[in-house]
């Protein structure tokens, strides 16, 4: 699809010419009418008018880098995209793209994700098109010691997002989900690849459950949409994009750094804080409450005989939340 032929429809006010678009961008008629057939296949509705032109009627809910573009304010983040109708997973295909030189903040989005990943080498499926699939690409040029907090940074930044944007309630289940009414709405995935003393890069992959209208019987007690809580279909460009900026507003603010007004936003949004909630040491399964968030992003965990322990990484089941 020729992004200036679609560029130019989406800032037209009415019906333009194939022979305006044809001589503005150089094209040939042919060009254009083969690319108005994928603008629609895209999920655009064009209305096409003799002796008028074509015209964008409604644009797609569904992933279009072009809509993408349209609605981010950053400067690094997103300003390089990569959009498939299918890959097994947008974090490893950053990791391919990393080799081949892709640029700081690049933005990989697909249709449908056929394995994509979660915490622990769970597998992640979706339906084409009724998510928000997207992973983006950090290089920053510190130490592997000072981003131990990112997946809570990263978190912070769609909560914030889905708070304003659909003001559901949102709230974040230490460490990486998204949870609205105690059912996972969205789910994330940070990868690092490190020497000891630099980041060579970190790929965080989100997965949000936008247009699912039901899930199977084994997790409609757990899972939930953005669709089911709002009862409309949401702009997954927009979702992108809002991520995006959030996220970079973060990061031009604090760098990497997990400080005191960002854990205390982070605690006001955890519901895990206050819950009883269970973890394994040293092979033995444990119980406390949880009180607390470190700034290496760390959950403190608070014993019946009053013993403190700190969990970064592994499995923590919590009370009441799925």
């Amino acid at each position: 699809m020729n992004k200036d032929i679609l560029n130019t429809l989406l800032d037209a006010n009415d019906f333009v010419s194939g022979q305006e678009l044809s001589d503005k961008l150089g094209v040939t008629r042919t060009t254009i009418c083969n690319n108005i057939k994928e603008i629609r296949k895209a999920g655009f509705e064009v209305e096409s008018v003799t002796n008028k032109g074509y015209k964008i009627t409604q644009k797609t809910k569904n992933i279009n880098a072009v809509l993408i573009e349209r609605n981010l304010k950053t400067k690094t983040l997103g300003r390089t995209i990569y959009e498939t109708e299918e890959t097994p997973s947008t974090n490893t295909y950053l990791k391919q793209a990393s080799l081949e030189g892709c640029p700081d903040g690049a933005l990989a989005v697909t249709h449908l994700q056929t394995a994509g990943k979660g915490r622990l080498g769970r597998v992640w499926k979706t339906e084409k098109d009724s998510s928000a699939i997207m992973s983006y690409i950090l290089m920053p040029e510190i130490s592997p010691k000072d981003i131990a907090a990112v997946t809570q940074v990263v978190g912070l930044a769609v909560c914030r997002t889905l708070n304003r944007l659909y003001n559901i309630g949102c709230e974040i289940k230490w460490p990486n989900d998204i949870i609205c009414k105690n059912k996972k709405l969205c789910g994330i995935l940070c990868e690092m690849s490190a020497e000891l003393d630099r980041v060579n890069y970190i790929i965080p992959g989100i997965g949000i459950n936008c247009d699912q209208e039901s899930f199977p019987e084994e997790i409609a007690h757990k899972a939930t949409s953005i669709y089911l809580e709002t009862g409309e279909h949401p702009d997954k460009n927009l979702i992108v994009a809002e991520i995006l900026n959030e996220t970079e507003k973060i990061l031009l603010t604090t760098g990497f750094a997990f400080d005191r007004p960002l854990i205390e936003e982070y605690t006001s949004l955890c519901a895990t804080i206050g819950r009883q909630v269970q973890f394994y040491r040293d092979g033995n399964q444990m119980s406390g409450t949880a009180v607390a968030i470190t700034g290496d992003g760390e959950l403190v965990v608070e014993t019946e005989n009053h013993q403190s322990f700190l969990i970064n990484s592994g499995e923590v089941t919590v009370q009441g939340i799925y």
